[in-house]
C-alpha cells in the first residue's frame, strides 16, 4: 500500500515558489527580497493565466476565420504570451518594488 504522501497529485503552494526566489534575493543582501519573490510569483502566475487563455481562444478564432489552427495559432500564442509575461513583469516590479 502506497503511503498518502506519495499518492495522488503533488500539491503547490505559493510558499513553495515564493521561499526559493526569497532566499536567492536575501542571500544577494537586497532589501527588497520579499516583494521581488513576490513579483516573480505573481508574473508566473499571470502568463500562466493568459497563455491558458490565449491557447483556447486563438485556435477558436482562426478556425471561424478559416485557417488551420493547427499551423497558425503558434506564432499568436507565442507572440501574445511573450508580450504578456515581460509586461507583467517590468510592470508590477515598477508598481511594487519601490
Amino acid at each position: 500500500r502506497a503511503s498518502a504522501r506519495t499518492s495522488g497529485p503533488q500539491r503547490w503552494t505559493s510558499c513553495d515558489f515564493l521561499y526559493p526566489m526569497w532566499f536567492t534575493m536575501s542571500g544577494q543582501h537586497s532589501p527588497h527580497a520579499l516583494m521581488l519573490a513576490l513579483v516573480t510569483f505573481l508574473a508566473m502566475v499571470g502568463a500562466c493565466t493568459v497563455s491558458g487563455i490565449s491557447g483556447a481562444i486563438v485556435p477558436l478564432t482562426l478556425k471561424r476565420f478559416g485557417a488551420d489552427p493547427a499551423t497558425a495559432s503558434s506564432i499568436f500564442l507565442t507572440t501574445s504570451t511573450d508580450i504578456v509575461s515581460m509586461g507583467l513583469l517590468l510592470g508590477l516590479a515598477t508598481v511594487l518594488v519601490a
